[in-house]
């Protein structure tokens, strides 16, 4: 169902685009919803690959670490796509590009050494919440806050933000968020 909403929403932007070329935002937006209809693609077939016997024990742990590195790379273009609707200075596709691959390089440490556990979805939790604190900061600098739409925008990336920041602690052991049933411990 998730991919489907995330290649709904790319063609949808992707139109929006076609008419307003001059917006590359909004094609960062789109692509955003592709990368992330594919990580939710590679997630889903992650879980689901851990129930079959395989033989190969790190293979769920690869595929949703591969996963992750779309959802990074999607969020990176939320936040680079913010930028550029507001035609200020962005950070590089290139280099966004290479700190998602590095994030996932991190994030794979977790098949080649012993890590904590939680240390992937810590990794990806923390890096998701940064890039929409800071897609957050950046629509925050120049909308205008008195539109409801804006308000909605603005909600909806610092609850992103604070959930997926709760979701980092709780994967090191501070238990405010239970990743389980999606519920504060507070």
């Amino acid at each position: 169902v998730l991919v489907s909403v995330f290649l709904i929403q790319s063609v949808a932007l992707y139109q929006s685009w076609l008419q307003n070329r001059d917006e590359t935002g909004i094609r960062d937006w789109a692509i955003s919803a592709v990368l992330f209809s594919i990580a939710s693609l590679l997630l889903t077939i992650g879980v689901y690959s851990g129930t079959i016997e395989t033989g190969l024990s790190h293979t769920p742990q690869i595929i949703k670490s591969i996963g992750n590195v779309f959802s990074i790379g999607g969020y990176f273009l939320v936040w680079i796509g913010v930028q550029h609707f507001f035609h200020q200075p962005a950070l590089s596709y290139r280099k966004a590009t290479i700190l998602s691959l590095i994030l996932g390089a991190i994030m794979l440490l977790e098949n080649i050494m012993q890590m904590p556990p939680g240390w992937r979805l810590f990794v990806v939790s923390t890096a998701v919440a940064t890039l929409a604190l800071l897609s957050f900061r950046d629509f925050s600098k120049h909308a205008d806050i008195r539109r409801p739409t804006t308000l909605m925008v603005l909600t909806v990336l610092l609850v992103a933000s604070l959930v997926w920041y709760l979701r980092a602690l709780s994967n090191i052991g501070i238990p405010l968020f239970d990743i389980e049933t999606n519920i504060f411990n507070i």
